[in-house]
């Protein structure tokens, strides 16, 4: 079975009822998503349905071969993270399934690491102005509030809490602040690279805010970004503003198993903590065909497509966690098993929406530029949208392949911004957007 958070399979590799696609049928897409024709070949035939199911088939042995390799390095990093450093969690070596790895590409990894010692949380009950910087300094104008799904972290929102998380090197003014986290987090992230003998495979990417390392596959290298997560099982986050109101899917009993796994609090921006909803994806993923429909089926043609045609390379423009946000908003459109039937025509239904969701003319509360690459959901989010002028097909924050390179030490996937807020805060037109990538949230933020 695949270890992709993005693509769990529980039901196994099933295909949905081929059918033939009128010729006409195949050109709107085409042209759309600014395809190749003959690369789409617009699945004209039962043929060639078979031969991308298995491409996807072929794609899943190779990705989860990957993930395995991934998973070890990533286990023996984060034992003895942990050992020098109790408040990270190790990643424990599972067999079936790990949750802390997300698959936003097949050469690039998201991986959350769990902290300990924050317990009992409870939402913030008073705004107060920051006018700290990461330096101490003293601001003479405060910092610019959180967007969307991000906020502000306090420890007293925590009763129970570690004494570790009210020292200097994380906490200012009674915030953890994620870039004080990370920057402990990076040390020993470098540590234990050199003491689990890792230094020929694995390596440090960027001086930026994120910690991104390298890492020699048998497959090939791949990127892989290590994000401190602040897991909150217990609650509901009130900027998750969804369903939306009249939405016939999921239902209401969904609903709220969906909102009883909480959400997480990542460390990924200077200031302020961003919200991710992965676990809820996860599990309305998995429960996704449950009416014997191919949604799920779609999704991986989609995602071949994607990869083969539309986006190739090893720093795409979409992620997996994009196409994942464009099935969750097509699947509220389509809500019935009977729309999710035929695999030609709801992978045509998904290529159009995904262009729309792409285009900067989109509606503010359907597009993706602002859809987290990886952390936060795409389905929990709105008022998201490309700043005016761009492309969908360009870079992790939709600029141009060479800014994103020049940019890239201070890519977050989800989010990038310039530089850090270390002589004051940055004006709004200088901060650049992406979130997803995961993280904000253009679907649960409803």
């Amino acid at each position: 079975m695949p270890r992709e958070t993005e693509a769990r399979e529980p039901g196994g590799s099933g295909r949905a009822a081929a059918s033939t696609v009128l010729p006409g049928e195949a050109s709107p897409t085409s042209a759309l998503l600014g395809a190749d024709p003959e690369a789409m070949k617009s699945l004209t035939s039962e043929s060639s349905e078979e031969d991308l199911l298995d491409k996807v088939e072929l794609r899943r042995q190779w990705v989860s071969q990957t993930v395995e390799e991934v998973q070890k390095a990533i286990y023996h990093l984060t034992t003895k993270i942990s050992n020098r450093d109790i408040r990270f969690q190790a990643i424990p070596y599972s067999f079936t399934y790990n949750g802390n790895i997300k698959v936003l590409a097949p050469s690039q990894f998201l991986v959350t690491v769990p902290v300990r010692g924050l317990a009992g949380y409870r939402e913030a009950q008073e705004r107060c102005w920051r006018y700290y910087t990461l330096q101490g300094t003293r601001l003479p104008c405060p910092l610019p509030g959180p967007d969307g799904l991000q906020q502000w972290l306090e420890v007293r929102q925590f009763p129970r809490s570690l004494w570790l998380w009210h020292e200097a090197d994380v906490n200012i003014e009674g915030d953890l602040v994620p870039a004080k986290v990370l920057q402990v987090f990076r040390t020993l992230v470098e540590d234990a690279i050199e003491a689990c003998h890792l230094s020929g495979k694995v390596s440090m990417l960027t001086n930026g805010t994120a910690v991104w390392v390298a890492m020699e596959t048998s497959s090939g290298p791949v990127e892989i970004e290590l994000v401190p997560a602040v897991e909150i099982p217990t609650a509901w986050s009130k900027k998750a503003r969804w369903p939306r109101c009249l939405t016939r899917w999921p239902s209401p009993e969904r609903v709220k198993c969906i909102k009883s796994f909480g959400f997480t609090l990542l460390a990924r921006l200077n200031y302020h903590w961003q919200l991710s909803f992965s676990q809820a994806e996860r599990v309305l993923l998995e429960q996704l065909d449950e009416d014997g429909g191919c949604r799920r089926q779609c999704f991986r043609a989609l995602r071949q497509l994607k990869e083969d045609v539309w986006c190739p390379g090893n720093r795409p423009v979409l992620t997996s966690h994009h196409l994942q946000t464009v099935l969750f908003w097509t699947c509220e459109k389509y809500p019935h098993s009977k729309d999710w039937q035929v695999l030609s025509k709801g992978l045509l239904r998904l290529a159009k929406k995904l262009h729309r969701s792409a285009c900067p003319e989109a509606a503010p509360a359907r597009r993706l530029s602002d859809t987290p690459s990886g952390s936060t959901s795409g389905l929990f989010g709105s008022d998201a949208g490309f700043p005016p002028g761009t492309e969908a097909t360009t870079a992790e924050g939709f600029t141009s392949a060479q800014e994103r390179e020049k940019r890239r030490p201070q890519v977050l996937t989800g989010r990038m911004e310039t530089e850090p807020w270390g002589a004051g805060h940055q004006p709004e037109a200088q901060r650049w957007s992406s979130s997803p990538p995961t993280t904000g949230s253009p679907f649960f933020r409803l």
